[in-house]
């Protein structure tokens, strides 16, 4: 009953609240589709919700846990960018966990495996990739995709907008990484804040 007497109270709000839960409901079944696509596979808890639409390529597998979000009408490029998720090959492995909140533009590829812990938020044109795309000898470039190490983000983890996680690396439980920060592989510990280019930690969160 609450809820009806705010929608009478503030109709423009209640507008904007069923078209923001039609929107996450259309890019829900769109994400269903680019999944089964290409091949993948995914698996998602209770109200996983797409705010912007985002699509899962690839052949491997991905799991989402409850309460996690993609995309923020307000975060920038929220109508002229998409969230991508994929999972390159068939045992290529995405495991997102409970109540992850990403921005907009997010960009995950995934060669081996690549964890996000329950609770992180992730800013607006985050990417990871856990392999190098080419190999580094010349005689390589073309038919090599490099080294290829896991990501593992923590729990509780804040990444900052247009930061680049590169394979290797590990991230402790609630842990910062500064806004355009690129992290090229390593293990960090819980509770400090990680920033600049290449990425070191530059303080202890408090």
């Amino acid at each position: 009953m609450s809820k009806v007497i705010k929608a009478i109270k503030n109709p423009r709000l209640a507008l904007k609240v069923l078209h923001n839960r039609i929107r996450s409901t259309l890019n829900r079944s769109k994400a269903k589709r680019s999944a089964r696509r290409n091949g993948g596979r995914l698996d998602m808890g209770e109200h996983v919700s797409f705010h912007q639409k985002t699509l899962f390529t690839g052949r491997g597998s991905t799991r989402i846990g409850s309460r996690t979000s993609f995309g923020v009408d307000v975060g920038g490029k929220y109508l002229h960018n998409y969230c991508e998720v994929q999972a390159r090959f068939k045992e290529s492995q995405i495991i997102i966990g409970e109540n992850v909140a990403s921005n907009n533009g997010l960009l995950i590829i995934c060669a081996e495996r690549i964890e996000i812990g329950n609770d992180s938020l992730i800013g607006k044109d985050v990417q990871m990739i856990d392999f190098d795309a080419h190999g580094l000898a010349p005689s390589e470039r073309r038919n090599s995709i490099g080294k290829v190490r896991p990501i593992v983000i923590g729990k509780n983890v804040w990444i900052g907008n247009n930061a680049i996680i590169l394979k290797g690396t590990e991230i402790g439980d609630n842990s910062v990484i500064g806004a355009g920060a690129v992290v090229t592989g390593g293990k960090f510990s819980s509770n400090v804040v990680i920033a600049g280019n290449p990425a070191k930690v530059v303080k202890s969160v408090e």
